[in-house]
């Protein structure tokens, strides 16, 4: 538990509602067996329902003499391990630190120079306590200089697991022996132990999840360049599972500690010292547990996950001291309830734990096939709210990326643009003529990353067949101030094509003089852009208006539909639109703006 978190963790929801699943044996980590067992935490096992007792026991105590137990600890560790056995709890016991005379050091965290002095210690205490202990755990978070002095070595680590395994079991076949707890989820060291030979020598692998500093929820979790769970997430121990699993080990993991600080300080160590508190709220923490063991009954190869720790350790507020059930004062937290309910009771949440599904992608623009010259607009959107980034690349080379600024207080998509991401790209006028890919890819708060690609072509205009123009939301609107004031808006398309349109649309404005029509008004506007014809008709009366576009080759000459109206001393009033225009499919409408 001394590692710190080094990747910054994301909050994603979690539903709950009652259920009946159980799957880890739940348990407590106890201190006080020194001295014969601490009755407060035996009291607390039996309370809440705790199925296991987790002890340390410290090698360079036991045989401070080489070959010689110390015979007043033996008895201490017997009288406790016979008083939780009456209650039916089940112990674990952590060997950790060399005796001087094993390790030539006078730090007890440095490892035996032989491993075989470590096995002899394994053999004459499997022997004296047989009976009593369920697992044994071969030392304690070696995967840290803090544990382990001198460099982390996974090989030299193996070769003392080697020495230990069959040691102890033949003074006692039925224990089981884990391979020590690693800090955080270290599937990375396992595998390295794998890679120097430690398969076939222990029977469950042990895993710590109550790294320093560490206020993410179970559900949260980051992903490595990898693609895999980091290190330091709670859900990272389906990356343990894996890494077990890829060297042909269907095998128990061991959560021989899971849990939260209640400190009110601020973290003091590590990545993220002086940056972020160093602990949770006491309501967080109960919610907390009930969700770690909720994601756990979902995953039956934990077998065992072992809450660190009973009771805090001192009246001083630290983040090592305040990982507890209840407090200095003896008082319960809320997590005390919340561990007697599962430990009693079981699991009773439903919902998925953690965020494992790729975002969706939707490319709005351009659409699948289109053609293109000059004028390229990507555009897309996700639904995913936890979106944190997306890429897009066009024939595998990155062009854009819209991803929040550093410090942004949420850090998604939708906290950083208007939905959906645009951008008019110039690039796509140095492609050579033919067929292009553009790729988006989305990539969540959690590392799950989901990509959609979609073809077009880049295309001469010149060598083009001709190509069908249309006017689309064509809108007449009356002004609110001015009776006789009236705004055309509309837009010319090519449904095929995806570039601009040259030339010009015209308006003409006419109106019924004597039984003739008559232009009284024109203008022009640029045919590759939406448009508007602001015009203030000259007198009431009847009349009509029609837009035209001269073709410019590859596009084809059209009309508009021709909207018929009406000014009187009232306003603008709508007429039947009339269909003016070969082909002409568009419903005009007058409104107000």
């Amino acid at each position: 538990m001394r590692r710190l978190l080094t990747c910054c963790t994301l909050l994603l929801a979690f539903a709950a509602a009652p259920s009946a699943a159980q799957a880890a044996e739940a348990g407590l980590n106890v201190q006080g067996i020194d001295n014969g067992g601490n009755d407060e935490a035996m009291t607390m096992l039996a309370d809440t329902g705790s199925k296991w007792a987790r002890h340390f026991l410290q090698w360079d105590r036991f045989e401070p003499t080489k070959g010689t137990l110390d015979p007043s600890l033996v008895a201490h560790y017997k009288q406790t391990m016979d008083r939780e056995q009456a209650m039916g709890v089940k112990t674990m016991l952590t060997v950790v630190r060399s005796p001087t005379w094993a390790s030539g050091s006078a730090d007890p965290y440095s490892p035996p120079a032989d491993p075989k002095d470590f096995a002899n210690f394994m053999k004459l205490l499997s022997r004296e306590l047989a009976g009593r202990v369920e697992v044994y755990e071969i030392w304690n978070e070696q995967d840290e200089a803090i544990f382990w002095k001198g460099a982390v070595d996974a090989g030299r680590y193996t070769e003392m697991l080697k020495a230990a395994y069959p040691a102890i079991k033949e003074v006692d076949p039925n224990v089981k022996v884990a391979f020590g707890p690693t800090t955080g989820n270290n599937y990375t060291y396992l595998e390295q132990a794998y890679a120097a030979g430690a398969k076939g020598f222990f029977d469950a692998v042990s895993v710590h999840t109550d790294t320093a500093c560490n206020i993410a929820s179970p559900n949260e979790f980051y992903k490595e360049p990898n693609g895999r769970i980091g290190q330091f997430p709670f859900l990272g121990y389906r990356e343990v599972r894996a890494s077990m699993l890829a060297n042909g080990d269907d095998k128990p993991i061991y959560m021989s500690e899971l849990g939260w600080s209640t400190t009110k300080t601020t973290c003091a160590r590590g990545a993220w010292a002086n940056q972020k508190p160093a602990g949770v709220t006491e309501s967080k923490q109960a919610a907390y547990l009930s969700q770690a063991y909720h994601c756990l009954a979902a995953d039956p190869y934990v077998e065992i996950a072992i809450w660190f720790e009973a009771k805090d350790r001192a009246v001083e507020d630290s983040e090592l001291t305040r990982y507890g059930l209840r407090r200095p004062d003896g008082q319960n937290k809320p997590a005390y309830a919340a561990f007697k309910d599962y430990a009693r009771g079981g699991d009773k949440l439903t919902g998925p734990c953690g965020d494992f599904s790729p975002p969706s992608i939707k490319i709005h623009s351009p659409g699948a096939n289109r053609k293109v010259f000059d004028k390229f607009i990507f555009k897309a959107d996700t639904p995913d709210k936890d979106v944190a980034r997306m890429t897009f690349s066009v024939d595998g080379v990155e062009i854009e990326n819209f991803t929040p600024p550093k410090g942004s207080p949420v850090g998604t998509v939708r906290d950083y643009i208007k939905e959906p991401a645009y951008r008019n790209w110039q690039g796509v006028r140095k492609l050579p003529f033919g067929p292009h890919t553009l790729t988006v890819e989305a990539k969540d708060l959690s590392g799950n990353v989901s990509e959609q690609s979609i073809q077009f072509f880049r295309v001469d205009p010149s060598k083009l067949p001709p190509t069908t123009t249309t006017f689309t939301k064509v809108a007449l609107q009356k002004s609110k101030k001015d009776k006789r004031k009236v705004s055309l808006k509309g837009k010319l398309i090519a449904p095929e094509l995806d570039f601009g349109i040259p030339g010009k649309v015209t308006v003409k404005w006419e109106a019924n003089r004597k039984g003739k029509w008559k232009k009284i008004h024109g203008g022009t506007k640029n045919a590759n852009k939406a448009f508007a014809f602001n015009q203030k008709l000259k007198f009431a009366g009847k009349w009509r208006v029609r837009l035209d576009f001269q073709g410019k080759k590859p596009y084809r000459s059209t009309k508009s539909c021709t909207i018929a109206f009406s000014v009187t001393k009232q306003g603008v009033k709508a007429a039947k639109t009339g269909k003016y225009a070969l082909g002409c499919k568009e419903t005009s409408t007058v409104a107000k703006r």
